[in-house]
């Protein structure tokens, strides 16, 4: 008994919260001397791995895979792509992103009850998506035309007359009609970008 109330006198001592009763509620936990994280990464050749805490290292004896240059990333050595990179090695909607080919065309729409004129031509633009075949066409608005102007057809998949399929891009030629829903559109010119699009898939 004499040790143990000796013990305890140290430990008063040492510490001041021990000065309290030993009850529910007097008692405090010890404070941690290191709050600094533990790093669980560790750097080999290069390479990144992840330490096994705990884990003893393997001896001479085991078998260990050798790192060989080619797996070794230089940071500083970044891998570049040429810019016609094959698309068919990449999603649609990845290869053809933000990738709009763009048709100038007309239509011819009868006029009624003028002695002026019998038919008035009507300009409109293609706009043909290639990430996913999507089209839509609109009149560029004129003002004080005194029709109505604006999206023709909005963006969506347009389907061929006869029920065969729908309009790809192969359909969009210069020079060529396409009828759609009972309307018939003829194609006159493209843009620039249009153009180099179809030079360089051979078209």
């Amino acid at each position: 008994l004499a040790s143990v109330t000796a013990q305890h006198a140290v430990a008063m001592a040492s510490d001041p919260t021990s000065k309290l009763p030993y009850l529910p509620g007097y008692t405090f936990e010890k404070k941690k001397q290191n709050y600094g994280k533990t790093q669980y990464f560790q750097k080999t050749a290069g390479l990144s791995f992840v330490k096994h805490v705990g884990v003893p290292k393997p001896g001479q004896g085991v078998n260990i895979p050798r790192v060989t240059p080619d797996m070794v990333v230089d940071k500083d050595k970044k891998a570049t792509k040429p810019l016609n990179a094959e698309p068919e090695k990449l999603p649609a909607w990845v290869a053809y992103d933000r990738k709009v080919l763009r048709f100038y065309a007309y239509f011819k729409e009868t006029v009624d009850g003028s002695a002026l004129e019998n038919f008035r031509v009507r300009k409109c633009i293609f706009y043909y998506y290639l990430e996913d075949d999507s089209m839509h066409i609109a009149e560029p608005r004129q003002q004080n035309s005194g029709m109505p102007q604006g999206v023709f057809v909005k963006r969506h998949r347009v389907q061929k007359p006869n029920g065969t399929g729908f309009y790809s891009a192969a359909d969009l030629v210069i020079g060529s009609n396409l009828e759609v829903y009972g309307r018939v559109f003829r194609i006159y010119d493209c843009d620039d970008f249009t153009k180099q699009f179809y030079k360089d898939n051979g078209a």
